[in-house]
């Protein structure tokens, strides 16, 4: 139970923090009238990834302080800078399997993804000075990444990343974060 409220009073000091932040940026964005995301030293208008930018393999979009990355490979590799995943969000193309490797974590840590809709939990064992595991993800599910009790980032697996609006799925991914996934 007391593991209970601790994972609840993190979620709400993450959640408030979020929700600052992101009114924090919505101001800014305004004030700026900068609203284009840069990938790949390549500004794109409209805030969408045209479909010549994702064919390639990965891409990282930063918007403002947060990042994002997509991917059509089956392999994500992630690391932990400060408190967050140096991508917070992954968007993933949909495959069988996902080999998920994180590094940077402290190996006496806890961590495990977590479907937010059925609540199940896949750990991460550590091995090789690296956070682990092989699994097959569900599409449209924005799966939480928990290190000590701690919402530090997310996957997402779409069908296919050449009909996304990336800006809507990380905005997607940012609020459900922010609710606690």
């Amino acid at each position: 139970m007391k593991k209970n409220k601790s994972i609840i009073y993190i979620l709400s000091v993450f959640i408030i923090g979020l929700i600052l932040g992101g009114i924090v940026v919505n101001f800014i964005s305004k004030n700026e009238g900068k609203n284009d995301i840069v990938v790949n030293n390549n500004l794109l208008s409209n805030n969408k990834l045209n479909n010549s930018e994702i064919r390639d393999n990965n891409h990282k979009v930063d918007a403002s302080m947060y990042s994002f990355e997509t991917t059509d490979k089956n392999v994500i590799s992630r690391e932990l800078k400060g408190e967050y995943l140096d991508k917070l969000v992954t968007i993933a193309v949909n495959q069988e399997e996902f080999s998920i490797n994180l590094i940077g974590i402290d190996s006496k840590s806890e961590v495990v993804l977590i479907n937010p809709t059925t609540g199940d939990m896949i750990p991460l064992k550590y091995d090789n000075e690296k956070f682990s595991t092989k699994t097959s993800l569900e599409k449209d599910i924005t799966y939480g990444v928990i290190i000590n009790y701690k919402l530090s980032g997310s996957i997402r697996v779409v069908e296919d990343l050449n009909s996304i609006d990336a800006e809507q799925l990380f905005r997607d991914a940012l609020i459900s974060m922010g609710c606690g996934l």
